[in-house]
């Protein structure tokens, strides 16, 4: 483990990187819900871009394809996908910061960035109040933060409830 990820989060870190790059064909199935968040941040030239939770980056991408002129910055706790993400961005030329960290502890200063996004990323940290607060803490005032999560009461938050005991 990092000294990046904090230690209740080695388990998470170690499920996330053990798909790597596969896991782009499950952001592929949800690629229309990543479209809309981003479109819903409407990000702006000039503006710096944390896409938190990316995985393998299919939502920094996104940003960094569709809004030319934004400084976009990808975090991820699995440094294996963020090795796929760098590799995918550099062969689509594409230029996206990939860093490796924890969601809940961001190596970031106060109001580093002008917006957030987080595509069903986010919402799977081991202390959501502590994530909450460094989202809070890394977006200027006035800054705009999308989350796109899955109810509480739908069929996948109940089936990742059953399997966090198992990750």
């Amino acid at each position: 483990m990092s000294d990046t990820v904090q230690a209740h989060n080695a388990k998470a870190q170690s499920v996330w990187n053990s798909p790597a790059g596969r896991y782009d064909d499950i952001s592929r199935s949800i690629a229309d819900a990543i479209e809309h968040a981003v479109e819903r941040l409407q990000p702006k030239t000039g503006e710096r871009i944390l896409d938190l939770a990316t995985g393998t980056g299919w939502g920094s991408r996104v940003v960094a394809q569709r809004f030319p002129g934004v400084k976009v910055t990808g975090v991820d706790i699995a440094e294996q996908m963020l090795e796929y993400a760098r590799a995918t961005a550099a062969t689509i030329k594409v230029d996206v910061d990939y860093q490796h960290a924890d969601a809940e502890k961001l190596p970031f200063a106060d109001g580093s960035f002008d917006g957030v996004v987080s595509t069903f990323g986010v919402m799977f940290v081991g202390k959501p109040e502590a994530a909450a607060a460094e989202l809070a803490r890394v977006v200027k005032k006035g800054g705009r933060v999308v989350l796109a999560t899955w109810k509480s009461d739908s069929n996948l938050f109940h089936m990742f409830g059953v399997m966090k005991k198992f990750m």
